[in-house]
């Protein structure tokens, strides 16, 4: 494979994994109707079953022991989507930058 392809290939994979990168955060942020309706829920149970006091409640590795606690684990299980989406961006942009650079290197 020549000097040039791997640049073309790197380019497009780069391109490919920046764009699923920025469809994870677009999901990440569509689901914050869904995520704010699922706290409130699990907040509004909460408080209705008193009896919820005594069991352990676990949600995405976090004990729920309070209302405020069902709106820090959804949000926890929300966030990891949105670094997902993040990290897999950057990782595109590095692909994006090292077909630039052979380019470059093809040029000179």
């Amino acid at each position: 494979m020549t000097l040039s392809s791997w640049a073309q290939t790197l380019g497009l994979l780069g391109d490919a994994i920046t764009f699923l990168g920025a469809i994870l955060l677009a999901l990440g942020e569509a689901g914050e109707e869904s995520r704010t309706r699922q706290a409130v829920g699990m907040a509004t149970a909460y408080k209705e079953i008193p009896d919820l006091n005594k069991l352990t409640i676990e949600i995405e590795g976090m004990i729920i022991k309070k209302e405020g606690d069902a709106h820090i684990a959804v949000a926890r299980r929300f966030s990891r989507r949105a670094l997902l989406g993040a990290r897999t961006i950057a990782g595109g942009f590095l692909f994006l930058l090292a077909s630039r650079i052979l380019e470059m290197i093809l040029r000179s």
